[in-house]
């Protein structure tokens, strides 16, 4: 547990930092070109080369070790950080210095996600898994929460050149903490040979098979499809929907408020451990979650939004945590960089699909949640009508979609019981043949 809290203390450090340039650039681009098209692009830069690569980033970080994948990422990341800070010195930056920046960024997390997940098993007995991956969210939690609100601090005081340099520091310091621990050794002996790129697609494929021969593994991919799906719905139209109805302070108070709620429950996780069955307790809380969901939609009243997001980002870092716990349970070691590489590409993929589809769809609903529109009659006399009203109509079916999930997978036996049927990873070792046998078919 000393080495990783040792390597925790660097990645906080080193995510809040991220989190100030994210922001700071983001600010900065919407600024200089005042185009919101450039400012989904950056989005889009941010996300899209992680999706791609990720499946072949997780199969490298199988065959390599897991600190040195941690070190080159952070280093390249680093050094990203430090030519962009060089061009805003020097009055050079462009928006497409960004986009390139921000891409080879998303790449180097593609391959530093993989690595640090399946490296808490590596290092944290089986007892305290759940503790670690609620600290993990806990983490990411208060880099969401506190980064934007000391970025925009910063970039009054020290503009855009000061937050990169922080941003820079923050890698030096976590680099420096990878640099100055060992890690224990994986039990497999990493492979180092070089391979084609027929043989790295088949070591994916040899992951995704892994999934998808075992039916309770398989049913909860696609239970937690679900859960990214309503995620993006949140990420990209929250923000609007508050400010439908409350004013730019009372969007900043809602925020705050649900930024709150994912540090607690990251910190619920870390000190409780979380349930014995872990599946009841992902199941139990996307209930809530739902629930939440459909409370945030429900009026145009701040109070409820803030409810609505507290409970909800409370409920998903505690549904994380439980879910990297089975994973990194049930999977064995030399496969779960493919495995969460995986979960990070789908993840990754129906966020890029929601910031596509979100605007079409709101538009398709805002005629029909009008004052004369056609919904107004029925739907509209529960959540109301007018501005907003489509969104929050989005808000509420990604809610009931969420308890309807719940509900099916209460009927599905393999998902129930998969704790139970599934022996843990460290009693059985990968079937190679299976997994051949698999693919041919």
């Amino acid at each position: 547990m000393q080495t990783f809290l040792f390597i925790w203390l660097g990645q906080i450090v080193s995510l809040f930092g991220s989190s100030l340039s994210e922001f700071a650039l983001a600010v900065w681009v919407y600024q200089t070109t005042d185009s919101i098209t450039h400012y989904t692009l950056l989005s889009l830069f941010i996300h899209l080369p992680s999706l791609l690569i990720s499946p072949f980033a997780g199969a490298m970080v199988d065959r390599w070790s897991h600190r040195r994948v941690m070190i080159v990422s952070d280093s390249i990341t680093g050094v990203t950080a430090f030519a962009v800070m060089l061009l805003v010195f020097s009055g050079q930056l462009q928006v497409w210095h960004i986009y390139i920046a921000v891409g080879i960024s998303s790449v180097c997390n593609a391959f530093q996600w993989p690595a640090y997940i399946s490296t808490i098993p590596q290092l944290v007995p089986v007892q305290n898994l759940s503790r670690a991956n609620g600290m993990v969210q806990g983490a990411m939690a208060t880099a969401r929460i506190l980064g934007p609100t000391i970025a925009g601090f910063l970039i009054i005081k020290i503009h855009l050149h000061g937050v990169l340099l922080v941003d820079f520091g923050t890698y030096l310091f976590g680099l420096l903490t990878l640099l100055s621990i060992k890690f224990p050794r994986r039990e497999k002996k990493i492979t180092r040979r070089r391979v084609s790129i027929e043989e790295l697609w088949q070591e994916v494929v040899s992951g995704w098979n892994y999934v998808v021969i075992r039916s309770g593994l398989r049913k909860l991919t696609i239970f937690f499809g679900v859960i990214y799906l309503s995620a993006g719905v949140l990420q990209v139209l929250f923000f609007p929907m508050v400010l439908s109805f409350a004013s730019e302070k009372e969007l900043g108070m809602v925020m705050s408020v649900s930024g709150i709620g994912m540090l607690l429950g990251s910190a619920t996780v870390s000190l409780w451990g979380g349930t014995k069955r872990r599946i009841e307790g992902i199941l139990i809380f996307t209930f809530i979650q739902g629930l939440c969901l459909c409370l945030g939609g429900f009026k145009t009243a701040v109070i409820l939004a803030a409810i609505g997001g507290f409970g909800y980002l409370f409920s998903r870092a505690v549904i994380v945590s439980l879910n990297h716990t089975i994973w990194q349970k049930k999977v064995p070691q030399d496969l779960q960089g493919r495995v969460f590489a995986l979960q990070n590409m789908m993840e990754k993929s129906l966020l890029v699909i929601t910031h596509l589809s979100a605007a079409p769809l709101v538009e398709f609903m805002k005629p029909l949640m009008s004052e004369n529109g056609m919904l107004a009659s029925s739907v509209g006399r529960i959540i109301g009508v007018g501005d907003g009203r489509g969104m929050a109509l989005l808000f509420v079916l990604m809610g009931l979609l969420n308890i309807g999930a719940v509900l099916v997978a209460y009927r599905t036996p393999e998902l129930r019981r998969v704790e139970r049927e599934l022996p843990d990873a460290d009693r059985f070792e990968v079937d190679n043949t299976e997994s051949d046998n698999t693919a041919a078919c």
